[in-house]
């Protein structure tokens, strides 16, 4: 789910950006919301290497 989602924003298609585009109408620069995407896709990455650490450490600690 969260990796789909990381996958869809990482690719930096036009329905991405025309999304962000649509939820941030006050931005009108092409680079902002590039910036925006990119800013969600690493926040993304984040929070899902934090899961797979946690994954692992559960997965350890239940052997």
């Amino acid at each position: 789910m969260l990796q789909d989602e990381y996958d869809r924003l990482a690719a930096e298609g036009p329905d991405v950006l025309e999304e962000t585009r649509q939820k941030n109408p006050r931005v009108s620069s092409e680079l902002h919301i590039l910036e925006q995407v990119r800013y969600k896709t690493g926040r993304l990455k984040a929070d899902l290497n934090y899961k797979k650490i946690i994954v692992e450490k559960a997965t350890k600690h239940a052997q």
